[in-house]
């Protein structure tokens, strides 16, 4: 059975344009994944992908963890261990594949769309909340 992409719709939008950016961008990268997956496997696209993934969320998680900063959010710490419980969890699944003990499977690929979609939704949510609240959307 094919695994539904993700479908970027307004409940992800925070409301603070960079971040929403960011995460349009994920999303495009799980789904990258997801049509990997569904298609003929090629090692070098998935490695390449699940890559992709780390380098992008590093960049995007810096980003967002120096916005909690410049903001001042109370939430900060919380906030980062969610972000590198999912570093760390990617960065296992990479090595796991490339050494040929994992594949693309649907665990992978369930654990990096729930854990997105349920971060954007709720962890993300608070931080736009607490972002537009403060009236410093317009980043």
């Amino acid at each position: 059975m094919a695994r539904e992409k993700i479908r970027w719709d307004q409940s992800f939008a925070l409301g603070v344009a960079e971040i929403d950016d960011q995460h349009r961008q994920l999303v495009n990268l799980v789904n990258r994944l997801i049509d990997i997956n569904q298609g003929p496997r090629h090692k070098q696209a998935t490695v390449g992908a699940l890559e992709d993934m780390i380098d992008y969320l590093d960049a995007h998680f810096s980003a967002e963890e120096q916005l909690m900063i410049d903001r001042d959010y109370p939430g900060l710490e919380d906030h980062r261990r969610e972000h590198q419980i999912y570093v760390h969890q990617t960065e296992a699944f990479v090595t796991a594949f490339k050494d040929g003990e994992k594949n693309l499977s649907d665990d992978i690929l369930e654990f990096l769309q729930k854990w997105l979609v349920e971060h954007i939704l709720d962890a993300d949510r608070r931080l736009g909340d607490f972002i537009k609240g403060r009236g410093a959307h317009k980043v």
